[in-house]
Formats: structure tokens, C-alpha cells, sequence
């Protein structure tokens, strides 16, 4: 997640803060994974402000792909003018368990 952040940060991308004596972005994992358990990609969803740049033909996406690490990959970007809740209706889960050895 930090990393994420860091990178909407880094494109000059502005989020919108919580209220309060700490404010931090409002961002939120809708499938979040227990702990210990990897995965290969990631939904997140990010409150943001209206992008001035974004109106010259620049998307979000390539913002912020532009500030990712190797190895991070953005596969898309979905924009809402109002406040989405978004509802998972399936999650698939493939779990590789290794025999033990004796």
C-alpha cells in the first residue's frame, strides 16, 4: 500500500485526506488478503482530486505508472465522478500447498 501511495504522491496526483488530528489518504484495499498470504495483483481504491494535467491528454494511469518501481505493473484505471462503493461478488483463491518431505 505505501508504495502505492507513494507513487499517487510522487505524480502529483492529489488525494483526498481524512479529517482529523492525523489525516491520511483515503485509500482502501476492497479484497484484502490475511496475513501471510501473497498475491500477484492487487484492487485498491483512492479518493482523488480532479487532475489539471489529466485534461491535457495525460491519463492517471500513465501518472502514476511513471512513478512505480520495476517490478510493479498498472493494468487499469477506472474513474467515478460520484462516491462508488465497490462490491466484490466472486474471489477466486488457488492455493499451491508443497508435500511434505521426509
Amino acid at each position: 500500500m505505501r508504495t502505492v501511495i507513494r507513487a499517487i504522491i510522487r505524480s502529483g496526483v492529489e488525494m483526498v485526506y481524512s479529517q482529523g488530528f492525523n489525516p491520511h489518504p483515503r485509500f482502501s484495499l476492497p479484497l484484502p488478503r490475511n496475513v501471510g498470504l501473497a498475491s500477484d495483483d492487487e484492487l485498491f481504491c483512492v479518493r482523488i482530486e480532479p487532475c489539471p494535467a489529466c485534461d491535457d491528454g495525460i491519463s492517471y494511469a500513465e501518472l502514476i505508472a511513471r512513478q512505480l518501481p520495476d517490478g510493479f505493473e498498472l493494468v487499469d484505471v477506472e474513474v467515478h465522478q460520484q462516491s462508488v462503493a465497490y462490491q466484490p461478488i466472486e474471489v477466486e483463491y488457488i492455493v499451491k500447498a508443497d508435500p511434505l518431505s521426509e
